[in-house]
């Protein structure tokens, strides 16, 4: 059943949309080619779909999807061949077309989507895995004398290692939301900045939210219909009951709980129970306000003040175990890296004069970006009570006293190891090919979805439209 389940799950992360239903900029396939959540950040850094896109073709930042059909119009096809069509994989549409594919080399930055399109498989499999599986196989290889299950072992256990993927998450998210800002900062573009941030914010919350309320309503109901109940779920804590004698009185707990959610007031953590996923939506929409406020704030300052307060920031917030908060901040830092090396392309080459020391020095700098990529997926594998585990022991006594074991020792290396993944890739471009690839940019349009509801077709029912209507309301509300 779980085998079934989870095959079935899979075939549906390939579904895509057939081309006859793109007929607005917000739909084309080079505004499809971000992640749902990558695009609107990106989209969010820019005002508007059209100028976005037109402003980051010219300074190659648009991840582009390597597969582009030839376009169609909506009236060639019957409905229900168009039906047909998007129930297809992208890839998979030229052939019943008989369409030719386009290929387009993918921009420096489209590993970004690759990542977090395998960051969102991978929380996917956490979510189904712990639906039947009561955690043992969280535990490291060896830490009891039952765990001695390959999957348990470092680097392979990568593939359900869920906190670790939301740290990556946040890092992208602090990246993409500062790098057009910061682009403006760098250009003394006040207005620019301006109107950038101001639309940003405002659209931030209902981009994030709005699609919250389809799937809460829907978890209500069932809870009220005992759908959730023991002849649904294995494991006990997955088993919700209602408490109320009315349909509208478990509405209401409902709305209860989105309000929670949405409030950016509340510092707890919360997981609603109509969709426990929903935890980190409030600590992204907090961490969106934070760079916004970093990058207005410091956008007058030079660049070594700026990278110098945001670095003691990022310090700062991981003492006070504020981990979210050190993600964002060392996203904008990596995004204002980057922006020095794209202002500076051979500072190396400038710096070492000597053909032979040069080769050295280079060969040395690859080395030690690898060595760092390997290291930062050696600690993203955090196992559940490392300090029981050979291979982690000595790592997790380094762990400062404020994060305990649990939860929060997990977070902290995985936040460590999370920027050192980030920095590793930005650095050393062959290993961005791993995350370029056809499937893992096509996992990125779906992530956001197939993170926080486990269905690729929501991305397009619910996630896309509510962009959309984010913008809209953007425009309506402009002065």
């Amino acid at each position: 059943m779980v085998v079934r389940k989870i095959f079935t799950c899979v075939a549906a992360a390939f579904v895509d949309s057939f081309p006859a239903a793109r007929t607005c900029p917000e739909s084309s396939s080079l505004s499809r080619s971000l992640s749902p959540g990558l695009r609107e950040d990106c989209a969010s850094a820019a005002g508007s779909c059209e100028t976005f896109i037109e402003d980051q073709i010219s300074k190659d930042l648009t991840p582009f999807h390597d597969l582009e059909l030839a376009a169609t119009g909506p009236n060639s096809r019957s409905r229900f061949e168009q039906i047909k069509i998007y129930l297809l994989p992208s890839f998979i549409q030229p052939y019943y077309t008989g369409e030719s594919a386009i290929r387009r080399k993918p921009s420096p930055t489209a590993y970004l989507n690759g990542i977090r399109g395998y960051a969102s498989f991978a929380v996917f499999i956490q979510h189904y895995s712990n639906e039947y599986y009561r955690g043992e196989h969280t535990f490291g290889y060896h830490s009891r004398p039952e765990d001695v299950h390959l999957i348990q072992l470092p680097f392979i256990r990568l593939c359900f290692s869920g906190g670790f993927m939301v740290t990556i998450f946040f890092l992208l998210s602090g990246y993409v939301l500062a790098y057009k800002p910061l682009q403006l900062a760098r250009k003394n573009d006040a207005i620019g900045l301006h109107n950038n941030i101001a639309s940003s914010i405002f659209r931030r919350g209902p981009r994030l939210f709005l699609p919250l309320i389809p799937p809460m309503f829907i978890a209500s109901t069932c809870i009220y219909l005992g759908w959730y109940g023991k002849s649904q779920f294995p494991l006990e804590r997955w088993i919700v009951e209602t408490t109320h004698t009315s349909y509208f009185g478990q509405l209401g707990e409902t709305l209860d709980n989105f309000w929670r959610v949405i409030s950016p007031l509340d510092g707890d953590w919360f997981y609603p129970v109509e969709d426990p996923p929903f935890w980190t939506l409030p600590l992204e929409f907090r961490g969106s306000l934070l760079i916004h406020v970093l990058v207005l704030g410091l956008s007058k300052v030079k660049t070594i003040i700026r990278m110098t307060i945001v670095s003691l920031f990022a310090i700062y917030s991981m003492q006070k175990t504020r981990w979210d908060f050190f993600l964002f901040a060392s996203g904008m830092i990596l995004a204002e890296l980057r922006l020095i090396r794209n202002a500076h392309p051979s500072l190396l080459e400038n710096w070492i004069q000597d053909p032979i020391l040069f080769k050295q020095a280079k060969l040395v700098k690859q080395t030690f970006w690898i060595v760092s990529f390997i290291a930062s997926l050696y600690l993203g594998s955090w196992p559940s009570k490392a300090i029981w585990t050979y291979g982690y022991q000595t790592i997790a006594s380094w762990t400062p006293a404020q994060y305990p074991d649990g939860l929060m020792m997990e977070l902290f290396w995985e936040s460590i190891a999370a920027v050192m993944l980030l920095t590793s890739l930005e650095n050393f471009e062959p290993l961005q090919k791993i995350f370029s690839s056809r499937l893992a940019l096509y996992l990125g349009d779906i992530s956001f979805s197939l993170d926080q509801w486990q269905s690729p077709l929501w991305w397009r029912l619910v996630d896309e439209n509510s962009v959309k209507l984010a913008r809209w309301l953007a425009v309506k509300c402009q002065r």
